[in-house]
């Protein structure tokens, strides 16, 4: 593990920084986390910030170069993810065609699909949403029960997904369907592609507790794709899906490890100008310590993980040791947070403290510790997989 940046990549770091700087949407500046409150304005303002980032060679960093990326390593993915975070840019649009999608390609897709597909995710004119979770299948997700039946050259889908991040402006979903009920139920499971546009799908939308419809609901009624739609082989979805997972446990969150310091530098500035006098009362500074002790670890643990991608190695089940630890823990922040606001933190909107960032931060957080698997399933995993403890 060599958790030392060279002269080189600090170059790339300081390069990195100043492109950032100025070119930041204006909207995202002033400490706005999500942009402006019109959903069109601020699609419209994630979808050209990314076009700019990967124009300027700050997009698929790790990705290889005869497929548009730029051929570096993970660890100059992790210094961009580190700035980007740093400086609160938006998260973009694409997230799931870029961090989940392109890697199942790479992994599992053929050569004629990653020369179709993979262009069309880092121009944007193609944007993914993720079709795994449903009513009935969550944390175990292999109890899904969308079914993908082969008739003639097509695929006839039927089900429901749900929690589906931003299908209302996705071109494309790469679901997760029953393919063959004879197996058992780790098995006979395939990843399709299904165009939104498909006849019979309807998307919708979710409004969440801070007000953002982000999520949707997705429902299938005979729709029809062609065979050639699935990734990998047929009744395979369940082990691509497994080292999807990992990697969303493992990597996904990289940028937030900058976006976490960001969100504690403001906080500390809360405990400065805050009326409860957290800069100086020894319980709010003690908690103050604590969180920066956390996140001065997630970063060391983000750095092995790096190491270790850099060095070819997978990253395995201890990727939820890292998902377990920064949902919690971002949840520990935004606890502190609202405790530093007092009776200020039951206000919520623009005119409040901070632009209302840490409102929306409390709300917002509540869900990490379920998305890409509860603490509880990243729990098992830690204790039967990497401890070898019974299972539960």
């Amino acid at each position: 593990m060599d958790l030392a940046f060279t002269p080189n990549q600090e170059k790339f770091r300081a390069d990195a920084r100043s492109w950032i700087a100025q070119n930041l949407p204006a909207e995202w500046k002033g400490g706005i986390y999500r942009g402006p409150s019109d959903p069109a304005l601020s699609v419209h303002i994630q979808k050209d910030w990314e076009r700019r980032l990967y124009k300027a060679g700050y997009a698929a960093i790790s990705w290889p170069r005869e497929y548009g990326g730029q051929g570096l390593t993970a660890v100059e993915q992790l210094i961009v993810n580190e700035e980007l975070g740093r400086a609160a840019a938006p998260e973009g649009l694409n997230t799931v065609g870029m961090e989940l999608v392109g890697p199942i390609l790479f992994g599992a897709g053929t050569e004629e699909q990653k020369k179709e597909l993979i262009p069309k995710i880092l121009n944007l004119d193609t944007i993914w949403c993720q079709g795994f979770s449903e009513p009935e299948a969550g944390s175990d997700l292999a109890s899904v029960r969308t079914t993908a039946v082969r008739v003639g050259d097509h695929w006839v889908i039927n089900g429901q997904k749900l929690w589906t991040t931003h299908a209302r402006y996705s071109d494309q979903c790469i679901v997760l369907a029953r393919t063959d009920h004879s197996l058992p139920k780790h098995k006979g499971l395939s990843l399709i592609m299904v165009p939104i546009e498909s006849t019979g799908l309807t998307v919708r939308p979710l409004a969440q507790i801070t007000g953002q419809e982000e999520f949707a609901e997705v429902f299938f009624e005979d729709v029809k794709v062609p065979v050639s739609n699935v990734i990998g082989a047929v009744n395979e979805g369940w082990r691509i899906a497994g080292s999807v997972l990992e990697f969303e446990r493992g990597t996904l969150k990289l940028y937030r490890q900058g976006r976490f310091s960001h969100e504690f530098e403001s906080m500390l500035r809360l405990a400065v100008s805050s009326k409860r006098n957290g800069a100086k009362n020894p319980y709010f500074r003690q908690r103050l310590a604590d969180v920066y002790a956390l996140l001065t670890i997630f970063r060391y643990h983000n750095l092995k993980l790096v190491s270790r991608i850099a060095a070819g190695e997978r990253i395995g089940s201890d990727a939820s040791i890292s998902k377990l630890f920064w949902s919690e823990m971002h949840q520990k922040l935004s606890a502190l947070s609202f405790d530093l606001l007092g009776l200020e933190g039951a206000a919520y909107g623009e005119s409040t403290v901070f632009s209302g960032r840490f409102q929306e931060l409390i709300l917002n957080c509540r869900y990490e510790t379920i998305s890409a698997g509860t603490s509880q399933v990243q729990r098992n995993i830690i204790a039967e997989r990497l401890l070898s403890l019974p299972r539960s």
